[in-house]
């Protein structure tokens, strides 16, 4: 089970659903959470490390509805892991019925803050980064072809 979060009224847009953009606050909250729980402190990484995690591409696809007070639940696992970066998959599911409202990534680069430059990262940070790899499977319908 991930994070969850209530719709609130101030959520919904004028069709009484989930706007579209709430969707990526929602996967940002939930991917602050998945990080600390798995040992990933970003202050640190930025602020000691000079390492940063920017987002370089997302997409979502809308599979159905996300209404007032629903209670969506949102399960995370990265893919694609390498020294440069890594995508992290999102799914939204609406409880208790798990009916999964949206899917899709996050795409994310390692850079240097000090110059925002590429990096390949250290092996050490790439361990502590694989403790993100999903090992249950979530719907990608973006699949990207390697």
């Amino acid at each position: 089970m991930g994070y969850q979060y209530r719709v609130s009224f101030s959520d919904i847009d004028y069709g009484r659903i989930l706007f579209y953009g709430k969707v990526y606050s929602i996967v940002e909250k939930a991917s602050e959470e998945f990080y600390l729980e798995h040992g990933i402190d970003l202050r640190d990484l930025i602020g000691k490390r000079h390492i940063g995690v920017p987002l370089v591409e997302s997409r979502c696809q809308y599979i159905s509805p996300m209404k007032y007070l629903d209670v969506v639940n949102v399960d995370l696992g990265a893919v694609d892991l390498t020294r440069k970066g890594f995508r992290l998959l999102f799914n939204l599911s609406v409880l208790p019925e798990g009916r999964l409202a949206a899917a899709g990534y996050l795409k994310f680069r390692f850079v240097n803050t000090k110059e925002f430059k590429g990096i390949e990262i250290p092996h050490e940070i790439e361990k502590l980064f694989s403790k993100l790899v999903t090992l249950e499977p979530l719907f990608d319908p973006f699949q990207v072809q390697k």
